[in-house]
């Protein structure tokens, strides 16, 4: 006789669990399953999921709801805490990088699909891309929040670190999604001092 499984966490009951697991000391392996349960909800629900991307922020956490568009890609970068990454639909490519001599070198590609989920370690270096001309979709949860982190980002350019700046990078993330549409494929940033 096998169990019953676990319910799918909508998304009241997800920040809820996750602000529980927090205060109990749990960790990324913790959040990793209630994420699962979370994608599973915004997979087979998504209208109990609305459209608001902010789901929970606190110094010790934050939850995101978040829609890659068509070919939406970022600009490479660090969080400075763990991260666990989930998709509910579509596809989240994240490309991983490491830092040798001030240079960055890949060190792991993911696809993730419905379902899949990925934890990040808070020193991962990545850049996330949706290779498909329609939106994906998944959570996001972070260690601590990433507004109150010293982090840096990478010059999609010229790949030259430098502090986290939301406004630049969102204009990076603007141009480096156009040029991966125009191109049908994600078009990644440079990795290489120009």
């Amino acid at each position: 006789e096998h169990p019953a499984p676990e319910p799918s966490l909508g998304p009241e009951a997800f920040v809820a669990r996750c602000i529980e697991c927090i205060a109990a000391g749990g960790g990324a392996a913790d959040i990793t399953r209630l994420v699962r349960l979370a994608l599973a909800s915004q997979r087979d629900h998504p209208e109990a999921w609305g459209h608001e991307e902010l789901l929970h922020a606190a110094d010790d956490l934050l939850i995101v709801d978040l829609v890659l568009p068509p070919f939406g890609t970022s600009a490479i970068h660090e969080h400075g805490t763990w991260a666990v990454i989930g998709v509910s639909q579509g596809c989240e490519v994240d490309e991983l990088f490491v830092e040798r001599a001030g240079m960055l070198e890949r060190s792991a590609r993911h696809e993730l699909r419905s379902g899949d989920t990925l934890v990040l370690a808070p020193d991962c270096i990545h850049f996330i891309g949706n290779p498909s001309a329609r939106p994906a979709r998944g959570i996001h949860v972070y260690g601590r929040h990433l507004g109150k982190v010293e982090r840096r980002m990478w010059d999609p350019s010229t790949a030259v670190p430098r502090p986290m700046d939301f406004a630049l990078f969102e204009r990076w993330e603007s141009a480096l999604t156009a040029a991966s549409a125009s191109a049908g494929a994600i078009v990644p940033p440079a990795i290489r001092g120009a």
